[in-house]
């Protein structure tokens, strides 16, 4: 004889399985009890999942510090659970208070990676869940909107250093073989990724000569670049390279270098 159990008010999440109780009042037509020395038989269990998933922690991602002087910003969404992929993209699951979503990457089944661009020169940048997003998990419950993040980390729109002048230190002289320029940054730099290779020579005429050194100054916002074995004849002065490892002390990268950028030259011979 066999019988259909239905069990009221599941919820929750986890597994479940049946088996009788250890004295069941179970009688046989004959009006005979259970035999309660058989063997216990427990059902197979079986998952379930009533639970809705939520936006657990939004965090930095790229860069991973709070100080942002680029365009572009990724942050790392965690979810409570897995959730199903296709119903996760850049269009109608996150929003941000800047820019715009610039598309969505998967990084594990409970994590995405949200690339935010167009970002203005100003302003503190974050991340949230579209009241409307439909992201479902494994099991097709449908994402809890209403509950915060936390952590709910977000960005600090900090320009990007760039070189505001070049001033050259040591008097004019025609006849100097060596020359000391000043250069002045919109932020204080991390003095550690200043060298003489983050800068060029800019010269008319036949100049030449070599950058030698260059060193941050105690205020931690210019540099001191040295300029040696100058022969020729015209001006010289300095420039920020393209690909300069110049940064501030957030990490964020040196603005490339102008044509139109404010300099000083030193005419030589």
């Amino acid at each position: 004889t066999s019988f259909i159990v239905t069990i009221p008010m599941v919820s929750g999440q986890g597994t479940v399985s049946l088996s009788l109780k250890s004295n069941p009042t179970i009688l046989t037509f004959e009006n005979q009890p259970y035999d309660t020395s058989a063997p216990t038989v427990t059902s197979a269990p079986f998952s379930i999942d009533l639970v809705r998933p939520l936006l657990a922690q939004v965090n930095r991602q790229s860069p991973s510090s709070s100080d942002l002087g680029q365009g572009t910003a990724t942050f790392a969404a965690k979810f409570s659970e897995a959730v199903n992929p296709s119903t996760v993209n850049s269009t109608s699951t996150f929003r941000s208070n800047l820019g715009s979503i610039q598309g969505v990457a998967q990084a594990s089944a409970d994590t995405w990676l949200v690339t935010v661009s167009g970002l203005p020169n100003s302003g503190t940048l974050s991340l949230s869940l579209n009241p409307f997003a439909a992201v479902t998990d494994l099991y097709g419950n449908v994402i809890d909107t209403t509950i915060a993040p936390a952590p709910n980390q977000t960005y600090t729109i900090n320009p990007a250093p760039q070189l505001l002048s070049v001033i050259a230190i040591t008097p004019a002289n025609p006849l100097a073989n060596s020359v000391t320029f000043a250069a002045t940054f919109s932020k204080l730099l991390d003095a550690t990724s200043v060298n003489a290779s983050d800068f060029i020579l800019v010269t008319t005429g036949n100049v030449t000569g070599s950058i030698t050194s260059a060193t941050v100054n105690a205020n931690g916002d210019a540099a001191t670049i040295t300029v040696t074995g100058l022969r020729g004849s015209g001006t010289v002065t300095v420039n920020t390279a393209v690909g300069a490892s110049i940064t501030d002390t957030f990490g964020n990268n040196l603005v490339p270098p102008r044509s139109e950028e404010h300099t000083s030259e030193l005419q030589s011979r």
